[in-house]
């Protein structure tokens, strides 16, 4: 189940001491400071931010979770986590990928497709780079979101194309209803940044050295994001 911890919560507790305080001094000392009011009131209570539990997703959930909305017939949501899970982009640069970007041509070393430059976020905001996504593990999904489309017609030059006008590509927003989704089949938070960390992890366990990690994320820096 869910945890969510609320700010307001907290802000409230300290908001009515103030205000419990300033009653006090209000009634008891109202000869000293006889223009003391109690503002407390009139501020507006601490806007509600919910803070979203951690969480860490191993290989296995990840498994489990792809080959669950194969199961469903998902195909598209099922590619999609899998391009999340074995590429690590960020929500937003998932749509930005291509079909063209995972043709035998852009294999590189036989383990990893490099895409086309793609717009990316974070500390290198707005700059256009290659991402890499892994081969053999995204591979499968790939193949099983190809087969569908092209059984229903869906053609574009997008991976995950908009379903109102396919020349452009689907909303990044979609990705909150997927990730509901993949929440109610795991039992835990899922959101798409919860790949990229398991992606990151991924790579370190497999020996590879920070430096070749750093090149596959893109990372300016090894503290990455």
């Amino acid at each position: 189940m869910r945890t969510i911890i609320r700010r307001r919560e907290l802000g409230e507790i300290g908001r009515a001491h103030v205000s419990s305080f300033s009653n006090a001094i209000e009634l008891l000392y109202a000869d000293i400071y006889p223009t003391f009011r109690n503002l407390i009131k009139k501020v507006e209570s601490p806007v509600n931010n919910p803070v979203r539990e951690k969480t860490v997703l191993e290989q296995d959930q990840i498994e489990y979770l792809l080959n669950e909305l194969i199961d469903r017939k998902q195909y598209e949501k099922a590619c999609c986590f899998a391009l999340a899970a074995y590429s690590g982009r960020r929500k937003s640069e998932l749509f930005r990928f291509k079909v063209n970007d995972f043709s035998d041509e852009r294999l590189v070393y036989g383990t990893l497709y490099k895409s086309t430059p793609i717009t990316t976020k974070g500390r290198q905001g707005g700059k256009r780079v290659p991402c890499y996504t892994l081969y053999k593990p995204f591979k499968y999904y790939l193949d099983k979101w190809l087969e569908e489309r092209e059984r229903i017609g869906l053609e574009s030059e997008w991976l995950f194309p908009s379903r109102i006008n396919p020349k452009e590509p689907r909303n990044a927003g979609i990705m909150n209803s997927w990730s509901d989704t993949a929440s109610s089949i795991l039992g835990v938070p899922v959101y798409p940044h919860a790949f990229r960390h398991a992606f990151v992890t991924y790579l370190a366990s497999t020996g590879l050295p920070h430096s070749i990690i750093i090149s596959i994320l893109q990372w300016e820096k090894s503290s990455g994001d």
